[in-house]
């Protein structure tokens, strides 16, 4: 039996290709066609909505079914990779060295913008337990802007401002 995150991947998938139809149906001016699609593209709206909220309420990971259902409407049928895995790969791309320090400003600012600031906290402190990164506050606090404040993680009753992969 599919799961319910199965289920809304198929239903998003499908989405996209009605929506292909229509497209294909608008080029070759077929007002039934269209008028049928266009129903089928309601239900099918519909059914996500109603399974996505049916999955959120028990327990589904939001922003991991977000990325889901992006990549079947944009026709991907990729799995997506998980928040510490796209976490540990941002800081690679982007530190100059591997295990170089990289602000936590900078590396939310290069994140996708799916992940939501509590995903990537609880990512990071998932990491950190797995000593799969450091996570340290910055020595001279004179040099924080307020950026760099609000995108502090409080670990232990302090700021940290600095990850790097182990």
């Amino acid at each position: 039996m599919a799961t319910i995150t199965e289920i809304i991947t198929n239903t998003a998938r499908e989405l996209h290709t009605v929506e292909q139809w229509i497209a294909e149906a608008r080029t070759a001016r077929d007002r039934a066609a269209i008028t049928r699609l266009n129903k089928r593209h309601k239900a099918l709206t519909a059914a996500l909505h109603r399974d996505t909220l049916a999955a959120l309420n028990n327990g589904a990971d939001a922003d991991t079914l977000r990325a889901q259902v992006w990549a079947a409407r944009d026709g991907k049928t990729a799995t997506p990779a998980s928040p510490e895995q796209v976490i540990l790969d941002t800081i690679h791309r982007i530190a100059s060295e591997p295990g170089a320090w990289v602000s936590l400003t900078r590396l939310r600012n290069a994140l996708p913008a799916t992940y939501t600031r509590d995903a990537v906290d609880t990512a990071l402190l998932n990491l950190d337990r797995k000593r799969a990164v450091d996570i340290a506050p910055e020595s001279n606090m004179k040099i924080l802007d307020y950026a760099d404040r609000a995108a502090a993680l409080r670990i232990g009753g302090q700021d940290k401002h600095l990850v790097a992969t182990c």
